[in-house]
């Protein structure tokens, strides 16, 4: 889904209304989220959500900025980022791992995000 520029302009007004740290948000009633998302969290430049994994010794951190351009949800997300959210969201301790998919699936990263597999 592209979001009209009505839409981005009012992401932009709600991005301004949450804290610069992730904190956990509900997740609204009736959303659909991905097969096996526990946990929603919020900041005013990030959406980060974990999911449960087929290894009970492994969870992932999925993360994307909370900006549109118009086309996409804004990239680039450094590696010093990826630590600070990993550690905002309560994993700062644990051994993570950045996935980067093959070629072929590329194209199907719909939303853009940024994967950590989380170790316990």
């Amino acid at each position: 889904m592209i979001p009209s520029s009505k839409q981005r302009k009012q992401l932009e007004r709600d991005n301004k209304k949450y804290p610069t740290v992730l904190t956990n948000i509900a997740i609204p009633v009736g959303l659909k989220t991905a097969p096996g998302c526990f946990r929603v969290m919020r900041s005013r430049t990030f959406l980060a959500q974990l999911f449960n994994t087929p290894s009970p010794d492994i969870i992932r951190l999925s993360v994307v900025r909370s900006a549109h351009n118009g086309k996409s949800w804004a990239e680039g997300i450094t590696w010093d980022e990826l630590q600070r959210l990993k550690r905002e969201a309560g994993f700062g301790d644990n051994d993570a791992v950045e996935c980067y998919p093959r070629r072929s699936r590329r194209g199907q990263r719909r939303e853009h995000a940024t994967p950590l597999y989380i170790y316990f």
